[in-house]
């Protein structure tokens, strides 16, 4: 489970180093991480994770409830990325400026993805986050 936030910055060639904590998901595998457009950000993904998210993609389809213009989109929108010796990872230009990526960036876990947002975003948005959270707690789902 990704969990935490790191900031970080993009270099001038458009990567991002990877925390250790999530890079060891891929330690001693073949394997690529899974990068995709979000809701204002961009999605990190294990294969699994993606595989998970294609396939809710392609169940809303079949039943409807979502347009397959979507899930051309995150096919067409979606890169396989891989972490260099350094844990970097190269971010294609279309996806930083979909997601208004500048310098700063936060890495933030989701649970099963890490999510990459503009770190002013990011920040503009903790006091309605920190508040839901509280909500949630409050309204009995803490201790």
């Amino acid at each position: 489970m990704f969990v935490g936030n790191y900031a970080h910055s993009l270099d001038s060639k458009g990567r991002v180093v990877l925390p250790a904590k999530y890079r060891r998901y891929l330690d001693g595998s073949e394997n690529a991480f899974y990068l995709s457009q979000a809701e204002g950000c961009l999605a990190l993904w294990l294969p699994e994770a993606f595989d998970q998210t294609v396939e809710r993609f392609r169940e809303r389809v079949r039943a409807g409830t979502l347009e397959k213009a979507a899930l051309d989109g995150l096919y067409s929108n979606s890169e396989q990325v891989k972490p260099d010796t350094q844990g970097r990872i190269l971010l294609p230009e279309r996806l930083i400026s979909f997601a208004g990526l500048d310098t700063d960036v936060t890495l933030v876990g989701q649970g099963d993805h890490v999510a990459i947002w503009d770190s002013t975003r990011w920040a503009e948005s903790s006091a309605e986050r920190d508040a839901k959270v509280a909500e949630a707690f409050a309204a009995g789902m803490g201790i």
